[in-house]
């Protein structure tokens, strides 16, 4: 019995032992969320370049389970961990930690996805390069469109122009010069665009034919002349004698027969298409055998009529109307020249009383591009050694009731020797 009292009490004396030294009961902690970060940072809102790989970071204490998301997506339910995501459009990383006992912790940052920026249109006058020519003063419309900018700064040689992300404007350039668009976007991520803006000159064109450059000349039938062009600021240029391409150099000088008259002309284009034009009319001076082509009725207002004739031997008669005037003198078939003496009556009716109704002529007949005949000539009294330029009539084949009662007058007058200038001296 003793022995038995005696381990009963040496073991109650372990057990109570053991009860004394027991750790005392202590509850579980609450869940913590003690790191996130997304690309390093832990602010409430982010901004990430949009599909930049982003290292998301996390670590929690005192939990049971875990949640991560990217959006709505699952990611991990780790309690601790790292992971590389991406972010094509904004999505919030969310990380929500809970214990068995239902404690809940919650973190949540947002993470916005900032698109590149990316300049989709900087164009001017429809032209999308890096220079752009274009004439002086002309309007021009820019046009530019920037998507994922926040703002644009469009300038002209350091000007503001404007800070649309996209627009419009017209532009005229009176010297080269320079756009640049600048656009940035919410990370300061900037893209520009520049175009450099060359004014093209037009084309400058000389022209000369027979040494001659005024819009119309004359020359002699059937003799060859030097036709010369020069240009500045042309691309091509084409060169004709009349229908027929003579020349496609900016500049030459070659050698044309006129045996008709003719246009000669030269078209400069430059570099941005711009079209100048140089032309001159070659009139034809009749020589040779004329008499037949013409000797006939010459109508103008202000000499109120002319009639002349050439015959065999070159002498040319006319007569016209204005103050009962005729004119003798002789037909160089060469040179197509007539020379002669013109005479009118004076106010008492009396032919080459004075020296203030006689005088010489020049003459030439001319035919022009569409085949018609003119008279042009020069004149001066006896009292003057100064030329008068501007006596000039076309051919009127068909004349009208009133230039016909001209021409018989002039045709009675037409074989009258006494009507015409006869020699005097004074």
């Amino acid at each position: 019995m003793a022995s038995f009292t005696d381990n009963a009490t040496a073991d109650f004396s372990e057990e109570e032992a053991d009860q004394t030294t027991a750790t005392p009961f202590e509850p579980k902690k609450a869940p913590t969320i003690d790191e996130l970060t997304v690309g390093g940072q832990n602010l409430d809102t982010i901004l990430v370049k949009q599909d930049e790989p982003q290292i998301v970071q996390w670590k929690t204490s005192h939990s049971d389970s875990c949640s991560l998301k990217q959006g709505n997506d699952a990611i991990s339910s780790e309690m601790s961990g790292s992971i590389v995501l991406s972010f094509n459009i904004d999505a919030p990383i969310s990380l929500s930690c809970s214990t068995a006992s239902g404690e809940i912790v919650n973190r949540v940052i947002s993470v916005v996805a900032v698109s590149e920026v990316i300049i989709a249109k900087f164009k001017l006058g429809g032209q999308e390069a890096d220079e752009v020519s274009v004439k002086k003063d002309k309007a021009q419309i820019l046009e530019w469109e920037a998507s994922g900018a926040e703002n644009c700064s469009l300038m002209q040689e350091g000007t503001l122009i404007s800070s649309e992300t996209l627009g419009t404007r017209e532009f005229k350039f009176k010297n080269s010069s320079q756009l640049i668009i600048k656009c940035v976007n919410a990370l300061n991520s900037q893209v520009e665009k520049s175009i450099n803006v060359m004014i093209i000159p037009d084309p400058k064109i000389t022209l000369t034919v027979g040494g001659q450059n005024k819009k119309s000349i004359e020359v002699l039938s059937g003799s060859n002349q030097l036709v010369s062009w020069s240009s500045e600021n042309a691309a091509s240029c084409n060169v004709k004698h009349g229908n027929i391409e003579i020349g496609n150099t900016p500049g030459g000088t070659i050698e044309r027969t006129f045996s008709a008259a003719t246009k000669v002309s030269v078209d400069c284009v430059n570099s941005i298409g711009i079209k100048k034009s140089k032309s001159i009319e070659v009139n034809l001076i009749l020589t040779g055998n004329i008499n037949n082509a013409v000797s006939a009725f010459y109508f103008d207002r202000d000499w109120s009529g002319m009639l002349v004739s050439i015959d065999a031997n070159n002498n040319f008669l006319a007569t016209y109307n204005l103050k009962e005037g005729s004119i003798k003198g002789t037909y160089n078939p060469e040179t197509g020249v007539i020379q002669g003496r013109w005479c009118e009556e004076d106010e008492n009716g009396i032919r080459a009383a004075d020296i203030d109704h006689v005088g010489d002529v020049e003459f030439m007949f001319i035919q022009d591009a569409k085949g018609k005949l003119e008279i042009t000539g020069k004149w001066r009294n006896e009292s003057d050694e100064k030329w008068n330029k501007g006596w000039d009539m076309k051919l009127e084949p068909e004349p009208d009731a009133q230039q016909e009662s001209i021409q018989n007058l002039l045709y009675q007058r037409f074989n009258n020797a006494s009507a015409f200038c006869q020699p005097i001296s004074y």
